[in-house]
């Protein structure tokens, strides 16, 4: 009897994932399931009506299954949608996010994080802190209210809630009560004020008590004068701050005196200032790892400029229109990993822009019209393990300088105009992520472009031109980790299918896709190792694609089939024309 391949359908839900990928959905609204096709067991029947009474089972049996999961389930979502009371548009969100040790962490560190309960009220049009009512109660890490329309915060606003962290930004804000935040001042840590009409001076009352606070962000507020006052934040008693941020408060320098007392302080973000030299006040703050003066386009950074900071290990010197690499400035900064220089007017580097003993791991250069050449990096070649050519107008890839930094693992050159990628392109490199997004002139990418990287390979191919995920078929299972392909125009083509059925990657896989007859319907995906969800309302790519990929698979077959038939009869026939040609010959002999 004729031996039929039956296929078996499993059943994948959205249940789970809740707001996986930054999508803020209901988690009421769940969508349709779909069905993840895989080829299953060998079983002797008659051909096809045996496989469709089969599969009519199958879908009967889920769909019976189907109801009582839903209440079964019902109970773990029902808490995801907090509605406050006695208030118009207020929904706010339960979500939860990562959060890392260190404020601006590395690749590795990146890996090692926990996961917060955030309480989401961001940009609800709220124009007071909701009542949360009985959710006072909840084990909530963070509160966001940024970008609504709260104008004052009373002393009751937050009611018995205790939080780590309150997010406040881009509110009208100009009051807070002095006894607003007393009643979490042993659990508050973080509190961000940014772009809100609160006065430094009397209306920092709010402050006093907070003995926990350990980051505040105060950028963009109200500044009467340009120089920051001696009683700035001093007189509050904040003796665990670690993270202060006071950008854009158009100053031109710091009262001296300001920072005694807060020698705790190891992260201040002082940029889009009018400094014209580092402010002498902030050398007081010997213990900073992290310094930014992002944006002051006056500032001039000198030789001096940077001595003191013997911990420092990330400075951000981004978009201060420097002509020159300022590496005599850095030279005494020992301890210096990470270093930003991007959006400036630096040119050249040269084995001299690197003296001291610092090892730099990170170095950020993108936006600059930097001329390449193979000894570049000087003595950073033995450190370097990050680095970011973004934006840049490279059609390729420097490899001449980048194949000298032996520890490169992090590579980042988005925003250039690379047309293909092919098996050479990252020729003597062996990353562990690639970042090539937003380049609409990147169409194609070689099957072995990757094959000699680090597994698991994270690739951000954001915002290109790519239509097809076909390269990725092409690596050994589970060699790609993270693949982020958002906001390309990829085609629900049959690539994607079979991504879909064998799910070769470590995942997260992300992407959007359409099918070429339908482009008013996009599809939102997403691929781990151990499963594919369809995001999308409609929920039904799994099955459309399952269908029309099954047929172009079954015409491939009956063509190579038909193929390999047809060289079986010719070799046949060559056989019978060999023995028939031999046979002749004998007999003539004869």
């Amino acid at each position: 009897m004729r031996t039929t391949r039956t296929v078996l359908c499993s059943t994948v839900t959205r249940r789970g994932l809740g707001l996986l990928n930054g999508l803020r959905r209901s988690p009421l609204q769940i969508n349709p399931t779909f069905h993840i096709c895989r080829r299953g067991f060998e079983s002797q029947a008659s051909p096809m009506r045996m496989e469709m009474k089969m599969l009519a089972f199958l879908h009967t049996c889920l769909l019976v299954l189907y109801f009582p999961l839903n209440f079964l389930y019902y109970p773990l979502f029902v808490q995801s949608l907090l509605t406050c009371k006695s208030m118009e548009h207020c929904t706010c969100y339960e979500q939860h996010v990562p959060v890392f040790h260190d404020t601006f962490p590395s690749l590795e560190e990146k890996k090692k994080f926990r996961l917060a309960k955030v309480l989401d009220c961001v940009r609800l049009g709220l124009i007071k802190v909701p009542d949360f009512g009985v959710k006072d109660k909840l084990d909530i890490d963070t509160i966001l209210l940024n970008g609504n329309s709260i104008k004052s915060v009373d002393k009751y606003a937050f009611g018995n809630i205790t939080v780590n962290k309150i997010d406040m930004a881009d509110n009208p804000l100009h009051t807070i009560d002095r006894y607003a935040f007393l009643h979490m001042k042993d659990k508050l840590e973080t509190l961000i004020l940014s772009g809100t009409k609160i006065q430094i001076g009397e209306s920092l009352h709010f402050l006093n008590g907070l003995s926990n606070l350990k980051e505040l962000d105060i950028s963009r507020i109200l500044l009467e004068v340009n120089v920051l006052p001696l009683d700035f934040i001093n007189l509050y008693g904040l003796y665990s701050l670690k993270r202060l941020v006071i950008s854009g408060l158009k100053l031109k320098d710091i009262a001296p005196g300001t920072f005694l007392g807060l020698e705790s302080i190891t992260s201040l973000g002082m940029g889009s200032n009018d400094f014209v030299s580092i402010p002498k006040e902030v050398k007081r703050l010997t213990n900073l790892k992290y310094l930014s003066v992002t944006g002051c386009r006056h500032i001039t950074i000198t030789r001096n400029a940077l001595q003191g900071f013997k911990l420092l290990e990330f400075l951000e010197l981004f978009n201060l229109g420097l002509h020159y690499f300022p590496g005599y400035a850095i030279q005494d900064l020992d301890n210096l990993k990470k270093l930003d220089v991007s959006y400036n007017n630096i040119q050249e580097l040269n084995n001299d822009s690197f003296p001291g003993v610092y090892r730099l791991k990170t170095m950020m250069l993108s936006g600059n019209p930097l001329r390449f050449h193979d000894t570049m990096f000087g003595r950073l070649e033995e450190s370097l393990d990050e680095i970011d050519i973004s934006n840049m107008a490279l059609t390729t890839l420097p490899l001449g300088s980048l194949q000298r930094l032996k520890r490169l693992k992090l590579l980042s050159a988005g925003f250039n105009m690379f047309n293909i990628i092919d098996e050479d392109f990252l020729d003597g490199l062996s990353l562990k992520h690639l970042d090539i997004n937003n380049m609409i002139t990147l169409e194609h990418v070689s099957p072995r472009a990757f094959h000699n990287m680090m597994a698991p390979f994270d690739l951000d191919i954001r915002g290109t031109g790519v239509r097809s995920l076909s390269f990725l078929l092409a690596a050994r299972p589970l060699f790609y980790g993270k693949v982020d392909a958002n906001f390309n125009p990829l085609e629900c083509d049959c690539a994607l299918w079979k991504l879909f059925l064998d799910r070769p990657v470590n995942g997260p896989l992300f992407g959007t896709c359409t099918f070429p007859n339908d482009t008013e319907n996009s599809y939102v995906f997403v691929i781990y190792a151990n499963m594919a969800e369809d995001l999308s309302k409609r929920g039904d790519l799994g099955a459309r694609l399952t269908s029309n990929c099954e047929l172009s698979e079954a015409k491939y077959r009956g063509v190579v089939n038909a193929s390999a038939t047809l060289h079986k009869l010719l070799a046949r026939l060559n056989i019978v024309l060999f023995i028939s040609l031999v046979y002749r010959n004998v007999i003539t002999l004869i």
